[in-house]
Order: C-alpha cells, then sequence, then structure tokens
C-alpha cells in the first residue's frame, strides 16, 4: 500500500539554476518529516536539471516534461500530480522558513479548523543574496478570516493579500471541485485559484513569518505591475458577473482604483529596493 505523506510540495521550474539549490534545500530543512517534494522541471535550457540532479532524498519525486508546456500548464501539471493530504506550490526562487510546513499542517489537522480551506502567513521580500530587504505582514485578522473578509481586504488593497504560493497551503480534497490555474489571468494566476478554494470554506492567518519571497533586476515580479493591474480588475469583474462573492459596483469601482495605485507604488518600491 503506497504512504499518503501529509503533504505535497510542488517545484515548477524552468531556467533557475541560480536558486533552485536554495529552494530545494529549505524544503528538506522542515521540522517535518512526512511529505513529498515533486519538481516538475518544464525542459530548463540552463543547468537546473544538473543542479536538481545533485539531491538525493527518498521524498523527491522529479518529473521531466518532454516539451515545454508554457508555466500554467505546468502548474496545472502540479494538481494532477498530487498524493498528500495538503498541497503547496513554491515557486523556484523563492524560500520556506523551516517551520513552515508544521505550523499551516497544525492548523489544517486541527478538528477546530475544518472549514479552513487555506491557511496563509506573514512572509519577508529577500534580494538575490537572500538578504531580507522588506518584512511584509499579511493584513488579514489572526486566525479565521471568512473567504467574503479575505476577498474585501483584496478589493480595498487591489492586490493579492494572501501571497505567494511558497506563503499557502490547500486542503487537496478540494483542487477538484476548481478549474485549476488559467492562464487567462497569467499575472493573478495564484490569486484566481486561491479565490476559487475559498468558495469550499475559510482562510486562517498564521501571524509570523512562514516563508521568504525572492525578487531580482531579472525577476518578472519587478516589472508586471501594469499587467497585473488590468488582470485584477479583469478578475474581479469576473467574480461580480459570477455573483458568488457579491462584488458591489463601488467595490469593482475601488478594485480598479486600488489595483491602478498598488500596481504603481509596486514599480517604484521595486526599483527602490533593487
Amino acid at each position: 500500500m503506497t504512504h499518503t505523506p501529509i503533504a505535497s510540495i510542488f517545484i515548477p521550474v524552468y531556467n533557475a539554476e541560480k536558486f533552485i539549490a536554495q529552494t530545494i534545500s529549505s524544503v528538506l530543512a522542515q521540522s517535518v518529516t512526512d511529505y513529498e517534494l515533486v519538481i516538475i522541471d518544464n525542459c530548463s535550457t540552463d543547468n537546473t536539471r544538473q543542479v536538481i540532479a545533485e539531491f538525493s532524498d527518498p521524498r523527491i519525486r522529479v518529473i521531466h516534461n518532454k516539451t515545454n508546456i508554457g508555466f500554467a500548464a505546468n502548474w496545472n501539471k502540479t494538481l494532477s500530480e498530487i498524493r498528500g493530504k495538503y498541497y503547496k506550490l513554491l515557486p523556484a526562487d523563492d524560500l520556506l522558513l523551516p517551520d513552515c510546513i508544521e505550523k499551516q499542517v497544525a492548523i489544517l489537522e486541527n478538528p477546530k479548523f475544518n472549514n479552513i480551506s487555506l491557511v496563509c502567513g506573514h512572509r519577508d521580500i529577500i534580494g538575490p543574496t537572500g538578504k531580507t530587504i522588506l518584512k511584509l505582514k499579511n493584513p488579514l485578522a489572526k486566525g479565521t478570516n471568512s473567504a467574503r473578509t479575505a476577498l474585501k481586504k483584496c478589493i480595498y488593497r487591489g492586490t493579492n493579500i494572501f501571497g505567494e504560493p511558497g506563503n499557502i497551503m490547500i486542503r487537496s480534497e478540494l483542487i477538484t471541485k476548481t478549474h485549476g490555474y488559467t492562464d487567462k489571468y497569467n499575472f493573478v494566476i495564484d490569486l484566481d485559484f486561491y479565490l476559487q478554494i475559498l468558495k469550499y470554506g475559510d482562510c486562517y492567518n498564521i501571524p509570523e513569518t512562514i516563508g521568504q519571497f525572492r525578487i531580482s533586476s531579472d525577476s518578472e515580479s519587478t516589472s508586471i505591475g501594469r499587467l497585473q493591474a488590468n488582470q485584477f480588475t479583469a478578475l474581479m469583474e469576473h467574480l461580480r458577473r459570477e455573483k458568488h462573492y457579491n462584488i458591489s459596483i463601488f467595490e469593482l469601482f475601488i478594485a480598479k482604483l486600488m489595483a491602478r495605485i498598488n500596481g504603481f507604488l509596486r514599480r517604484i518600491v521595486y526599483k527602490f529596493l533593487l
């Protein structure tokens, strides 16, 4: 009988030879050991494959795509490879703090929180060398937040307040109820997915730093402010038409305004930090 790990951690990767070793090491250094680490290489053309091959651990499973299927399809491939009770996607240049998985699993395993579908927390922004350059506190209240409350926080800040994928853990059983990651909203692809998950439960915010999000001069995150703002607005318009979250005309106006402001500030701040 195949053992079911408590969590499946996925690293979808393409040409990340600079940082992939650090990312893998951050997973292997976790305080809990009952997880699988699945690395899906999307036909990297640099030394990523060789760097991955240097790691030998029975919890690691490596999948090499035969062709480059694009990043959204590669993220969706993680959803069909889940064996664990809980799911986390970790970008190939981001890091987990050593107790990240332990703290998130503890919430999801607690019978008091059966209504929780998604767990997040605080994270740090780090630069190319790994030095912390900004500490980001999640604006959600400590503990349980309803899905509607969490969405309103996104609307009034004009951005994804949950954090990057590595900051999130999700109940695997809920994923089949979603349509997965969609390339319709490439620049808010993670937020769209979180909001699909939150149709089936609430969000829990751990008021501690659990991960690190890396930015660098060649990072996509430093140059997508305007596109991200446009797609955030498009996603909110879609959600209003869908009606599940009952987004009002006024909230849609606020979302559009704050997304533009946030996109502008994002470009300025990242330029200053780098």
